[in-house]
């Protein structure tokens, strides 16, 4: 299967400051987590820390079809 994402952006103001956004990801666990983990790379430069052992993906789980929020506040 392949990610599926939709995202949408609407800023508040006028500078840019405040901005909503809506993202929508369909696929596998591990699709869906790849995409996040590398947004979260990107944007925020957010890096696990070293010491975090690696999980190994053993299989796909199927299609997630709940919807989840994440939230992320930098400090």
């Amino acid at each position: 299967m392949s990610l599926f994402k939709s995202e949408t952006q609407l800023p508040l103001d006028t500078s840019g400051f405040m901005t909503v956004r809506h993202l929508t990801l369909k696929g596998t666990s591990y699709e869906i987590g790849s995409h996040l983990a590398s947004l979260a790379r990107s944007r925020h430069h957010v890096e696990p820390p070293p010491n975090l052992p690696r999980r190994c993906a053993t299989g796909s789980r199927g299609n997630t079809s709940r919807g989840a929020t994440l939230s992320i506040s930098r400090g």
